[in-house]
């Protein structure tokens, strides 16, 4: 290819390189550096380039233009360079393994060859011929979209493709002729111009959590500012809103470059998000004073010892029931300055007298955008909250806690940017709890004057004052029974009728007296039969949310009102105070406050009967139903086990989670952490069949929560083996497990007495259960006919109470590596997404991220104090992590290549690295550095292996041999020459027995002998 059409093939590639780079940046694609020079400094500003003006777009132009000072072309040339290698060495080298190693070989060559061209072209403008409309068609687009800006079209990519491969054939890297090579041409040339764009943005990833040493500093120079001035626009960027122009973001940088005082902050609008905190109740009285004093406490800065030991700032709202303290909480929560402080979000969660930790955990990880269903109880979640909130600017609202524990369970999770605010009745929680405390005192006379008038329909001053006084004495200055007093006068008109029903009513020796008088003057005012259908309100769980859908059920089930006319009571109820609805009807939810739940269930009749009926009302009258006859909604499919549990049905309940279409229904209504829930209410008992059909939902779970249509696929391929053949259906017959799991190594000769020895699962049948029941399941979910789907004809999945426990997710991409402890309590993982994973193997659950590395990670080890792991990377890097602390102890670097294996020698001091560089190498993990490099492999090592008494080492190699090395020397002792390349090769305990595996499939049985 001639220079001419190289320079008219480079110069849109790499232009456009910097281009999408640039976006990839301030459009929030890139992960957290740890510098702190990529997201930290720009993150929020997902949208920040749209509508843009022409005269800003000729502005970037000519900075791009005039960029040649700071702008280098070889920075360009490595990000373009590392991106195509990227998209070669992950996509398609694994194509073709029959030359891989060329093409990886190859690979790593590629951003060489164009530094070397940058170099020739140097004094290159690459700039020179910007469009303006180049610049409209990537900044104009949103995020999702930015990818499919087109660098270059296909046929160019194809020329560039065929000079990189060119070069390759020239410099002997790649052993053939360029013809040969087509196929891998054009695979290259398709995925690049596809996904270009996507794997710049992980190259540019890897370069940000590699403390962005590469391109970061690159895109910063392109506006004409150095790093240096990077904590200096980080002063002006926060202050931007999110949708502005471009005009904003170059007014600010360029003010860096003259001495004028900076232009006035434009506010932010890029507020923490409140979508679970509750909207203010209708007639809301605003406390500004009180507002004020517990925002001050909230965003006051923790101390230096607080940020460095991650405490969280712990805000505790004390008061008597009916006080307004959640009012008050909602009100700080919604508040702008609030929302600013904490970016990631506010999260609202009610406790309540009777909580439910799991319900709440789910709340928590749904409202972060998690993935959560496989959490399986406290354990799990704790940790897997604290990984989820520990880089997040949260405020976590608890609202009505009665318990102290209920409180720390939460302290617990919050990451070291998260603040607490609990809103309780008991002085003595915020104390043990060592929170800030602020008690709320109950409203003064103004104030009550005011949220009395704001119920009545009446401005302030025309308030009666004799009637009023008087009202506000009986509420005892309460808001809640101020609400409901004054809601009475709105809607009835008549205060002496109101005050002589309150002089009427009883005292009652009770801590919430005026509220209860208030409540019962409010429920004698209402006709019948609306009084009744108040009072069944009493069915509802405290601190849970009844459906308007629902209430129509329960009302409605005696046939004697219209539809239209219970909607109308709810209309009333709400008011009158009595009840508080959000949303707009005929899709309204309504709750109550707890005082009012507390007086409704102080006044039911015959609970269990009226559970009753209101699940009769749902099959129409009949009961108990299937999940195909009954008209259920989302309120039935999240609270039908407490119903069922209180009209005394849990037994029929326990009948529905046989049954198919209940389950499809509760899982596309809901989630698949409620349907396992269901599961967990009717209890642990000896119903073992119910906990084989529990535990194949929970082996399927991370596939239902990403889609719930496999439901029916994922129960008849792990359900199917409990069946003697799918013919038998319908006979009843008693349910036996699988056959006992056989260990592969059981039959390995020689080192097989060295591998784990398990004892064989138990035959045994589930008590009282048969055959029935399943092929029943699977008979009804073979009849679902709402969409295509695949049925397994085998038992093609694995089923409940087999060798596998659970499956641990997690990680983003392939997991390359994994080591157990000593105990055996935990293991360490290694993948492709660059990190490694601490997992509690008891639990199953995760327990913390290593991250580090800027590549993938290849291999793993851990020592034998299960203090300390070493892991490899194609990065060409080892590091030494403190599994306890959870934090990295040191990086050791000296491979020229991937590192591909790493042994610890059991002393705990030392371990053994092997490369594609062809060689090995001993470190002292305790000083951190390199003893000795083992040479003598011609090609990639690819495992190594210490021997039990810690002086020799195993290593195997492409170059098709083994070999023996003495670590106190360095020397290579004895060597074993293969048919192919060896993969994988391990020492028995008996230190003389080695295992080796070839690239031919072939597993190699040797014994050292002569030592």
């Amino acid at each position: 290819m001639d220079y001419s059409r190289l320079l008219q093939l480079n110069r849109p590639l790499l232009a456009g390189t910097v281009l999408v780079g640039l976006g990839s940046i301030v459009t929030g694609g890139l992960a957290v550096s740890a510098a702190g020079l990529a997201v930290p400094v720009l993150e929020g500003f997902a949208n920040f380039f749209a509508g843009m003006t022409g005269n800003n777009l000729g502005a970037l132009v000519e900075r791009f233009r005039n960029s040649s000072e700071v702008l280098r072309n070889e920075d360009i040339a490595k990000a373009a360079g590392r991106t195509v290698a990227k998209a070669l060495a992950e996509k398609i080298s694994p194509k073709y393994p029959d030359i891989r190693k060329p093409l990886d070989n190859f690979a790593n060559e590629i951003e060489g060859y164009w530094l070397q061209w940058a170099e020739e072209a140097k004094t290159l403008n690459l700039f020179e011929t910007l469009q303006e409309d180049q610049l409209y068609q990537v900044f104009s687009q949103q995020p999702e979209q930015f990818t499919e800006y087109q660098v270059l079209p296909l046929e160019e990519w194809r020329e560039v493709v065929t000079w990189l491969f060119q070069q390759g054939c020239e410099k002997g890297v790649l052993l053939d002729t360029l013809d040969s090579y087509q196929d891998v041409i054009e695979e290259l040339t398709g995925e690049l111009a596809a996904n270009f764009n996507k794997h710049l943005r992980q190259v540019l990833k890897d370069d940000a959590n590699n403390e962005g040493k590469a391109f970061v500093g690159m895109l910063f120079d392109l506006h004409g500012a150095t790093l240096a001035k990077v904590d200096e626009i980080r002063d002006y960027l926060p202050e931007i809103a999110t949708r502005q122009d471009m005009r904003l973001i170059l007014a600010a940088i360029s003010q860096l470059q003259r001495p004028n005082p900076p232009a006035p902050a434009t506010p932010w609008h890029g507020l923490g998000a409140i979508a679970t905190v509750p909207k203010p109740p209708p007639h809301f009285l605003p406390r500004p004073e009180d507002i004020d004093e517990l925002k001050a406490r909230l965003l006051a800065p923790n101390s230096q010892t607080l940020v460095m030991t991650g405490q969280v700032q712990k805000v505790g709202v004390q008061g008597m029931g009916g006080i307004g303290k959640t009012v008050l909480a909602a009100a700080l929560a919604r508040d702008n300055e609030v929302r600013r402080r904490f970016r990631d979000g506010i999260i609202w969660l009610t406790v309540g007298i009777n909580p439910q930790p799991m319900e709440l955990y789910d709340t928590i990880a749904k409202t972060l955008g998690g993935s959560h269903a496989s959490q399986q109880g406290e354990s799990q979640w704790n940790a897997y909250l604290s990984n989820l909130l520990w880089d997040k600017s949260c405020l976590l609202v608890l609202d009505d806690v009665w318990e102290q524990r209920e409180a720390e369970r939460f302290v617990e999770v919050l990451g070291p940017d998260c603040c607490l605010l609990l809103t309780t009745r008991d002085a003595r929680l915020i104390a043990g709890l060592g929170a800030n405390g602020y008690e709320l005192e109950m409203l003064d006379e103004n104030q009550s004057r005011q949220l009395l008038a704001n119920w009545a329909g009446l401005h302030i001053e025309m308030l009666p004052a004799t009637e009023a006084a008087a009202v506000i004495d009986h509420c005892g200055n309460l808001p809640l029974a101020l609400a409901l007093c004054g809601a009475q006068v709105g809607v009835d008109k008549n205060w002496a009728d109101l005050l002589t029903a309150l002089d009427a009513a009883a005292v009652l020796d009770h801590p919430h007296s005026s509220i209860y008088k208030s409540l019962d003057v409010s429920v004698a005012a209402l006709g019948e039969p609306l009084r009744r259908a108040y009072l069944e309100l009493g069915i509802v769980a405290q601190d849970v949310e009844i459906s308007e859908t629902a209430l129509v059920k329960l009302w409605g089930r005696r046939g004697e009102k219209q539809e239209y006319q219970l909607r109308r009571w709810l209309t009333e109820l709400a008011q009158r105070a009595l009840v508080f609805v959000s949303g707009e009807s005929p899709q309204r939810w309504v709750s109550l406050h707890d005082v009012q739940q507390k007086y409704l269930q102080d006044n039911l009749r015959d609970e269990a009967g009226l559970h009753g009926e209101f699940l009769r009302a749902y099959g129409g009258g009949q009961f108990p139903w299937t999940g195909a006859e009954v008209a259920a909604e989302v309120y039935l499919y999240q609270r039908a086990a407490y119903h069922f549990r209180k009209a005394g049905e849990i037994e029929a309940f326990r009948g529905l989670l046989w049954d198919f279409a209940w389950l499809q229904g509760k899982l596309e209504a809901t989630d698949v952490r409620s349907l396992l829930a269901d599961f967990e209410a009717v209890g642990e008992d000896e119903d073992r069949a119910l906990r084989v059909l529990e535990g194949a939902i929970r082996l399927s779970s991370h596939v239902l929560d990403q889609d719930k249509t496999q439901l029916i696929s994922q129960l008849w391929g792990r359900l199917l083996s409990f069946v003697e053949s799918p013919q038998t259906i319908g006979n009843q017959e008693e349910l036996s497990l699988p056959e006992p799991y056989r260990y592969f190594w059981e039959k390995i000769p020689v080192v097989g007495r060295y591998l784990p020895k398990y004892a064989a699962p138990q035959q045994q049948n589930a008590k009282g259960a048969t055959v029935g029941e399943i092929e029943q399941l699977l008979h009804q979910a073979q009849q679902w006919q709402e969409k295509p789907w695949f049925r397994p004809l085998t038992a093609n999945l694995t089923p409940p109470g087999g060798p596998l426990i659970r499956t641990l997710t997690g990680h983003s991409d392939r997991v390359r590596a994994v080591a157990i402890a000593p105990d055996g309590k935990r293991a360490v993982s290694g993948s492709w997404d660059d990190t490694l994973k601490l997992w509690d193997l008891e639990q199953g659950r995760e327990l913390a991220t290593l991250s580090g590395h800027s590549s993938s990670v290849t291999a793993v080890a851990i020592a034998p104090d299960g203090k300390r792991a070493v892991s490899a990377s194609a990065d060409y890097t080892l590091k030494l992590w403190d599994l306890e602390q959870g934090r990295e102890l040191a990086t050791l670097s000296g491979h020229s290549g991937g590192v591909r294996a790493v042994a610890i020698a059991p002393d705990g001091k030392r371990a053994v690295s092997a490369s594609a560089d062809k060689t090995l190498k001993l470190w002292d993990l305790e000083q951190g550095r390199e003893l000795a490099t083992l040479s003598g492999h011609s090609d990639e090592v690819n495992a190594v292996a210490i021997a039990p008494d810690g002086k020799r080492a195993v290593s195997a190699s492409d170059d098709k041999t083994l070999k023996l090395w003495d670590l106190a020397t360095g020397e290579e002792i004895a060597s074993f020459t293969a048919d192919t390349g060896v993969l994988a090769c391990a020492v028995a305990p008996d230190g003389v027995t080695l295992v080796a595996g070839d690239r031919s499939g072939r597993v190699h049985f040797l014994r050292l002998e002569g030592l």
